[in-house]
């Protein structure tokens, strides 16, 4: 059985003013959030060499790059979204 090659990417978001961990536990007005994606990995990306083929390099830094851009955009919209928010793939409601 052939196995998919996945990538989980996971965002959170804490609140604004620092705060021990156990503030953000004990506190019941913090709130973190978190958003996790399932995201494959393209083939090709599988077996390249990094660190040797500059193309390739090429290839996954410009990936990285749009994920970095997503990512902003979501935590944009993570600052200014009220709770709850919808979980990809889990319906509405869960946070």
């Amino acid at each position: 059985m052939a196995h998919a090659a996945i990538h989980l990417e996971v965002t959170n978001r804490l609140p604004a003013r620092p705060a021990a961990l156990i503030d953000l536990l004990a506190t019941a007005d913090s709130e973190i959030r978190v958003h996790v994606r399932q995201l494959p990995i393209p083939a090709e990306f599988i077996s390249g060499d990094y660190e040797n083929d500059a193309e390739f390099r090429r290839a996954v830094s410009g990936v990285d790059e749009r994920a970095m851009e997503e990512k902003d955009a979501l935590i944009a919209r993570m600052r200014v979204t009220p709770l709850p928010l919808a979980v990809e793939g889990m319906g509405e409601g869960v946070a």
